[in-house]
């Protein structure tokens, strides 16, 4: 039961840390890709 349990818990941090990372890096790129496109920087 317990284990259970863990692998869910596990599983929506595993879940939640991808999703931020992810975010993190289209956020990057969209913004390198605007910068280049527009030459905002």
């Amino acid at each position: 039961m317990l284990g259970v349990i863990l692998e869910g818990f596990l599983d929506g941090v595993f879940e939640e840390l991808l999703k931020e990372f992810l975010n993190r890096v289209f956020e990057e790129l969209l913004e390198g890709f605007l910068d280049r496109v527009f030459d905002l920087s």
